[in-house]
């Protein structure tokens, strides 16, 4: 005698829902993890900016700052009300005549977009130039 089992009919969709929602999940997952780790960023970005036009400012500067992030990433931030300011960049910084020192300018966090730095009249070495090697985007130093 042979034994013969029945199957029901949705015992092989089984494993293919557990799949999908497996699928789903890591999607979900790896969504919340993105979103995470751009939020971080932008604010990362924000708190240096405010760092450097705080610490120029105090030491008689000047600071430029251009508007970063893609125009999407803008509208998004306008509509949940978080402010366009965390996509503000700092793109010029105007330190001449204010007696800047080798110790004072490594303190300046989020030099990365300068584009213009005027460090004429300031007790700056060669040897103090080393943060200012971040800035990739730098066109113009005085």
């Amino acid at each position: 005698m042979t034994d013969v089992s029945v199957a029901s009919p949705d015992a092989g969709s089984r494993p293919l829902r557990r799949q999908l929602w497996r699928m789903v999940f890591y999607l979900s997952v790896g969504a919340l993890l993105l979103l995470f780790y751009f939020s971080v960023e932008a604010w990362s970005s924000y708190r240096d900016t405010r760092q450097t036009v705080e610490r120029v400012s105090a030491w008689g500067g000047d600071v430029g700052i251009s508007r970063g992030g893609y125009r999407w990433q803008q509208r998004l931030a306008r509509h949940y009300g978080v402010g366009e300011q965390v996509f503000e960049r700092v793109s010029r910084v105007d330190l001449a005549g204010t007696g800047l020192t080798d110790e004072a300018i490594g303190q300046l966090p989020g030099l990365e977009h300068l584009r213009s730095l005027d460090l004429s009249r300031t007790g700056l070495t060669d040897g103090g130039l080393e943060p200012v090697a971040a800035a990739t985007e730098l066109t113009s130093l005085s």
